[in-house]
């Protein structure tokens, strides 16, 4: 995909989880504890990444390099809003034209933790339905 069409894609019309994929992935043993520490392991990379003091061209690489590397994960079980979230800011945080700082915190701040949320609770009842 373009990274034009990725920067202006809504994340609403990104399902929260590609059923098809997550067939394939959901009988792997112990599959959501792994997802749950990659997540948190990430999540609190970019957590300590996003609370510098000062956000440099360095720190914007980083906190890209980190979302890619989530929405690596991610995109392997199924979990596409999540996947696409992290395309955008990885886009943003690379050094290049589409590199923003302002605009990588400002989706990050709007969309990361309800999109990790729902994902997540997406995810528990998915492996473990009532």
């Amino acid at each position: 995909m373009d990274p034009s069409e990725v920067l202006s894609r809504n994340l609403d019309s990104v399902p929260l989880i590609d059923e098809a994929i997550f067939a394939q992935v959901r009988d792997i043993p112990d599959l959501f504890n792994d997802i749950v520490a990659s997540v948190q392991e990430k999540i609190t990379k970019l957590q300590g990444l996003r609370h510098q003091e000062v956000f440099t061209a360095e720190t914007m690489k980083d906190f890209g390099d980190t979302a890619h590397s989530l929405k690596s994960g991610m995109s392997v079980v199924g979990c596409s809003r999540l996947s696409a979230l992290c395309n955008k800011i990885e886009l943003l945080g690379r050094p290049g034209p589409n590199q923003d700082g302002m605009a990588l915190i400002n989706t990050y701040d709007t969309f990361m933790q309800p999109i990790i949320q729902e994902t997540m609770t997406a995810l528990q009842c998915r492996f473990y339905p009532q």
